[in-house]
């Protein structure tokens, strides 16, 4: 990083003339330093891709998704006279809530109001039970389904919010049970007063109950995408690491390192620090992976992670660079780049989930 760091925040700052590589850890220094109209310059390049906050910000990566989702299902509506052998595959290889767990904007009114909505049987239940009673006066009848009982029973964790920008290292995170559930009913009136409030761009995301587990700890994929050039397109993708969660895996209780992977909650621990047994134990490579998929019993095939799990990862990884290409987003220009680092999750039936991008990642 050339810039001086007295200059960091100074709008006017410009670079000299013979810089030809800028390296800098905030993600938008293009917006916040006048370089020039034609930045990066012939033989100049730069880390970060303007136009990337599609990608890298949650809130703005979902609204992507949701017309790369479109696109496809549009695909789908076709003439009569065309058997489902004539359908190219291509066209029904996406569906966003098998790609990412069931998510929605609350700022987003449409969003905001199918969120209510799918959470109205839990809380209609819930205030049947209070009351003691079937029915409650001037209540709609709905139907819901009785595993949400086992919820309400057990307090499980139910969904996951996220700050949709602006929030790294695990902040931000709220892990909500059937309480918080209805704490957010009530904040937003049922759905009464979705988009009617400000509010902060925030993400309900489905929690995934179900994780892969080893040795009793949930465990998420960091792998990483490199975007070595925006004109022309190339990605590449690059294997990261496994990370475990510092704590067993308890469905039923809010200690955020049960529950969430990030690297920094362990840093905090000073153990993790000092105590390399416990960095090797929340860290660990794809081979060990598959490894222990295999001591777990969740696969029995011993090239499972680099014959499925990886090319799959790929394939994610693609659908996430032309969802956010199809609409122009990435500036095209020459002497971009960019690695961003992708989270992803497996389910006890080893689907794959991917669950968010994370612009200028950290290497450590």
């Amino acid at each position: 990083d050339s810039m001086p760091v007295r200059n960091r925040g100074n709008p006017l700052y410009h670079a000299e003339y013979n810089v030809t590589h800028f390296f800098m850890k905030a993600t938008e220094s293009h917006v916040r330093h006048n370089f020039s109209r034609g930045f990066p310059c012939p033989g100049q390049i730069y880390n970060h891709i303007p136009g990337d906050e599609w990608l890298g910000r949650k809130d703005m990566n979902l609204a992507r998704l949701r017309q790369y989702h479109d696109r496809f299902q549009a695909l789908r509506v076709v003439d009569e006279e065309r058997t489902h052998e004539e359908i190219d595959d291509e066209q029904l290889c996406f569906r966003v809530d098998s790609f990412m767990p069931v998510s929605y904007r609350l700022h987003d009114r449409t969003e905001c109001l199918a969120f209510f909505e799918q959470l109205a049987p839990l809380v209609l239940m819930m205030q049947r039970r209070a009351l003691n009673s079937t029915t409650i006066p001037g209540e709609p009848l709905v139907q819901f389904d009785r595993s949400q009982y086992v919820y309400a029973e057990r307090r499980k964790v139910l969904y996951i919010v996220k700050v949709g920008h602006l929030s790294h290292n695990a902040k931000g995170i709220q892990l909500i049970t059937v309480r918080g559930a209805l704490n957010l009913w009530h904040e937003f009136g049922g759905g009464r007063e979705c988009g009617l409030q400000q509010a902060d761009p925030f993400i309900v995301q489905q929690y995934i109950d179900d994780p892969v587990l080893l040795d009793g700890h949930k465990i998420d994929l960091r792998m990483y995408l490199v975007i070595a050039s925006t004109k022309p397109m190339l990605a590449f993708y690059y294997p990261g690491f496994v990370r475990r969660a510092m704590q067993p895996y308890d469905s039923t209780t809010r200690d955020k390192k049960s529950h969430i992977t990030n690297t920094q909650l362990a840093k905090d621990d000073k153990r993790f620090m000092t105590n390399e047994t416990a960095r090797s134990m929340q860290m660990a490579t794809l081979d060990a992976l598959q490894e222990q998929l295999l001591a777990e019993g969740y696969t029995s095939d011993p090239s499972y992670v680099h014959k499925e799990l990886v090319p799959q990862i790929k394939r994610y990884m693609i659908h996430l660079v032309n969802a956010v290409d199809a609409e122009g987003d990435l500036y095209r220009r020459e002497g971009l780049y960019s690695v961003y680092g992708l989270d992803f999750m497996l389910d006890s039936s080893l689907h794959l989930w991917f669950i968010e991008a994370n612009r200028s990642p950290s290497y450590q």
